[in-house]
């Protein structure tokens, strides 16, 4: 008969084997199982969180403070923008500085016109004929196009006509013959002007007293621009020239 001697483990032995299987299994169920909403914004470090490990689409519009956002550049195409420097084509922009196309914008986007097709005698001293009011402020190329008849058989050698707004002003002289062969003349003057305030443009003529000048399909047209720059130039070479006479009638 054989005896078997029974070992008992030593207790520094038992701790070991706890310390092994703790570490087997104790370290990597904490590791996959961790606790529901348990990762916040104190467990991650700054700047840990790249762009492949952030879900496509995940982040939305409402996710984004439009506050930290600044004026946008340049812009190929816009369907609203609030500022926009540059843009080639927007919808909907409520300032624009330069916009290749814009359906809509709250800088440049009225135009506003009158006409008369009847005859409007030119009075004999420099006066009103006509006005277009125009009722918001901004920038704007205003012109006026009508033709001059001469219903009398005397010449008149001395007509004028001033379109007037604000400040600026545009003059032309003309002469409008008594022989029919000569009776007409087409009138055409252009102004641009900043109105700081709603305003009016004014167009005013005289015949001189002679003859019997009427303006026939008088139209006046406004339009209003993003930007409006108007100044003087001199013709390169040669001096200003001056029509003899009518410097003075015309305020100049």
């Amino acid at each position: 008969m054989r005896f078997f001697l029974k070992h008992h483990p030593s207790p520094a032995m038992v701790v070991a084997c706890i310390a092994l299987v703790f570490a087997m299994t104790g370290a990597g169920y904490a590791a996959i199982k961790l606790p529901r909403n348990s990762v916040g914004a104190k467990q991650l470090k700054a700047n840990v969180v790249s762009s492949p490990k952030v879900k496509d689409n995940a982040i939305t519009g409402a996710d984004v403070n439009e506050a930290s956002l600044g004026t946008v550049p340049s812009a190929t195409n816009a369907t609203n923008a609030t500022n926009a420097v540059n843009a080639t084509n927007a919808v909907n922009a409520t300032n624009a500085v330069h916009a290749a196309t814009a359906t809509s914008a709250g800088t440049a986007n009225a135009a506003y016109s009158t006409f008369h097709d009847n005859s409007i005698p030119l009075p004999d001293a420099p006066g009103p004929i006509a006005a277009l009011n125009i009722p918001a402020a901004g920038s704007y190329v205003i012109s006026v196009k009508f033709a001059a008849f001469n219903a009398s058989g005397a010449p008149s050698n001395s007509d004028t006509c001033t379109l007037t707004a604000g400040s600026d002003l545009d003059t032309t002289f003309f002469d409008v013959d008594g022989a029919s062969v000569d009776d007409q003349e087409v009138v055409v003057l252009q102004v641009a002007h900043q109105f700081g305030a709603p305003g009016q443009a004014v167009l005013s003529c005289t015949d001189g007293g002679a003859g019997l000048v009427v303006a026939v399909y008088t139209r006046i047209t406004a339009i209003q621009v993003a930007q409006l720059t108007s100044s003087a130039f001199s013709s390169p070479g040669s001096p200003d020239y001056r029509l003899p006479g009518k410097d003075a009638a015309a305020g100049r």
